[in-house]
């Protein structure tokens, strides 16, 4: 039998309180979520900054692993689980957060459209060290996007 632990949100400040609520919820975990789970409540801010594979490196277990424990806690993958850590450690007062190296700016609001813009946004921002122009253009196609990026080298 499978449980499903589904995050708690704080009713006077719509926050959910997301290491609390993982570590209320140890015992319901398996093995592979146990050792997620346990990565992220004894370093919070590190895990904050880790990528999918990063994250899976860290607490030897699989991105699907991590997928599926971002789900098990109720959200409906990583990179929404990952914003909630963000979110939280931020309002923990952690010292060293940058919510814009964390993010992207991204709120679950964002259409899919302006999530890529985000992104690209700071891909290139990290591109303009290293080129003299950067070119973007996005054009809607009815499988998603095309997104057309020309690097100008002088």
């Amino acid at each position: 039998m499978v449980k499903k632990v589904v995050a708690v949100k704080s009713p006077s400040t719509g926050a959910s309180d997301l290491l609390g609520h993982i570590r209320n919820s140890l015992s319901a975990f398996h093995a592979t979520e146990l050792a997620i789970a346990n990565c992220i409540l004894l370093d919070p801010v590190q895990v904050s900054r880790m990528n999918i594979s990063k994250l899976a490196e860290h607490s030897e277990t699989s991105v699907a692993s991590v997928v599926r424990f971002s789900k098990t806690v109720g959200y409906k993958g990583f990179p929404e689980f990952r914003m909630a850590l963000v979110g939280e450690v931020s309002r923990m007062g952690q010292v060293g957060i940058d919510s814009s190296e964390l993010d992207s700016g991204i709120t679950v609001e964002d259409s899919p459209a302006e999530i890529i813009r985000k992104i690209f946004g700071e891909f290139v921002n990290h591109l303009r060290v290293r080129f003299n122009e950067i070119v973007i253009s996005f054009t809607p196609h009815p499988k998603g996007m095309i997104i057309y990026i020309i690097f100008v080298v002088s």
